[in-house]
């Protein structure tokens, strides 16, 4: 199972589910890192120097780190969910899919917003060219592939 370290927004009730699924999972908390006021790099940087995994639902600065550097032992990004057992189960789903975690990033979105989310036009500079030229052939294509 993975190991992860869950920063400081990333929910308790989470992380004990994970826990039970088998997952061994640190908290900014346990590790005595919160309410610091620790830069989102040196998270990430704790959390590399421990061989774990990021569980956040800081999304956008993770992902911004993840493209500055991929050497890191994976980040799982997060869509807020107030559904706890959900929540775990996808994320579970979403990296024993996986053989490694590392230098990865995994988004894991809940699952309402998969039901209504569609990418347009104006979302152009979030997909992949591949996507780009079959949005050319349709205005509107539901994006299915997110976990």
């Amino acid at each position: 199972m993975a190991r992860f370290y869950a920063d400081e927004q990333f929910p308790l009730p989470v992380v004990e589910l994970l826990r039970t699924l088998g997952h061994d999972v640190l908290t900014v908390q346990e590790a005595g890192n919160a309410e610091r006021g620790i830069p989102d790099e040196e998270v990430l940087a704790f959390a590399t120097s421990q061989e774990r995994s990021i569980l956040t639902i800081n999304r956008d600065d993770f992902i911004r780190l993840h493209r500055r550097n991929s050497n890191h032992f994976g980040i799982i990004v997060c869509t807020n969910n107030r559904n706890w057992q959900q929540f775990a189960a996808r994320i579970n789903q979403a990296v024993t899919a996986e053989e490694s975690l590392q230098g990865k990033l995994i988004r894991v979105v809940r699952p309402s917003r998969l039901k209504r989310f569609c990418w347009n036009r104006a979302n152009l500079r979030h997909l992949s060219v591949l996507s780009r030229s079959l949005l050319q052939k349709s205005n509107r294509i539901p994006i299915e592939q997110i976990i």
